[in-house]
């Protein structure tokens, strides 16, 4: 039987060093302009993550479903006690 006595090419998907590619940040606002809703920022940080759509789309709906069982008010504004009711 014969056995390679070629390495792998470097181009392996596997290794740390082929990762070549640019990681992007989100894009920040111009200067001027409001800054980004709440929903915006999650799902910007979710893509930054490089998770599925499908990650991003429920972690969209359960933050969405936190904000109404509180009516509608800012998340800033609610704390570990809140965060506690909302999951019980």
């Amino acid at each position: 039987m014969d056995t390679p006595t070629s390495t792998p090419p470097s181009g392996n998907r596997m290794s740390p060093a082929a990762d070549t590619g640019v990681k992007t940040s989100p894009a920040l606002p111009p200067a001027g302009s409001p800054s980004p809703r709440l929903l915006d920022r999650l799902r910007a940080a979710v893509r930054v993550r490089h998770c599925s759509i499908r990650t991003e789309t429920a972690c969209v709906d359960w933050v969405r479903s936190y904000i109404r069982f509180h009516g509608r008010r800012r998340p800033q504004e609610l704390g570990a006690a809140k965060v506690t009711a909302f999951l019980i």
